[in-house]
């Protein structure tokens, strides 16, 4: 465990070697303020105890700073986005309302949700797809 005072000039060291004035002034920024986010004690623990390599931190992403409990928050976030876009999510959450309008063929039960498409030319009705929940 190296000093704090140590640490900081070897981040700046390596920061200043690697980046462009640019990408140096929002490195390091970046760093600074993880650094004194109360909410983030992991990313000051992690760089007090040497966790990163020296050559890491001209690198370090915000993920790599961000404290645990952000970076699940964000796969959540990612995982929930990506359920959302799948086409059978409110079937699979309840979102659909249980008593359709369609009465099934196979099983008699109005649990049904359906769906309308134009699939022949534009003069045509539209066609209704229905699919039962019950049996499929």
């Amino acid at each position: 465990e190296a000093e704090p005072a140590v640490r900081a000039v070897e981040i700046e060291e390596e920061c200043h070697s690697k980046l462009s004035e640019r990408e140096y002034l929002s490195q390091i920024r970046s760093i600074k303020y993880n650094l004194t986010d109360s909410s983030n004690p992991d990313f000051q623990w992690k760089v007090l105890v040497g966790l990163f390599p020296r050559e890491k931190y001209s690198t370090l992403t915000s993920e790599d700073m961000a404290s645990e409990a952000k970076n699940q928050h964000r796969a959540n976030a990612a995982k929930a986005a990506l359920e959302e876009c799948q086409s059978d999510w409110a079937m699979r959450h309840g979102a659909i309302q249980k008593s359709g309008m369609f009465q099934c063929g196979k099983c008699r039960k109005s649990q049904t949700t359906y769906f309308q498409m134009q699939t022949r030319s534009s003069d045509e009705p539209m066609t209704t797809f229905v699919t039962c929940l019950n049996c499929g």
